[in-house]
């Protein structure tokens, strides 16, 4: 039951929308240790990486300064002749620069 309200809360919560009074990558933060613990306590329905940004990207979808961020890196990764993947740790990362 744990691993269904976890997962639930990662993917309704939006930041806009989240009454978090702290910073923003403090918020990305504790996003990836929900996402994390998760994947610990629910290990035959693990989150994947690509899932995991996927979801990520829409929990900022509606924060202005965040929201284009991902795509902004791909595009770069892109233009450098780099695959666009990128793991969840360095979206993470990405955001919370």
């Amino acid at each position: 039951m744990h691993a269904d309200a976890l997962m639930t809360h990662l993917a309704d919560v939006k930041l806009h929308k989240a009454n978090w009074n702290r910073g923003q990558g403090e918020f990305v933060n504790r996003y990836k240790i929900q996402k994390n613990k998760f994947n610990k306590i629910a290990p035959d329905s693990q989150m994947s990486d690509p899932h995991a940004v996927r979801m990520l990207h829409n929990v900022v979808s509606g924060t202005p300064n965040l929201a284009p961020a991902l795509n902004q890196h791909r595009q770069a990764r892109k233009a450098a002749g780099s695959t666009i993947d990128i793991s969840f740790d360095e979206c993470c990362t990405l955001l919370s620069e």
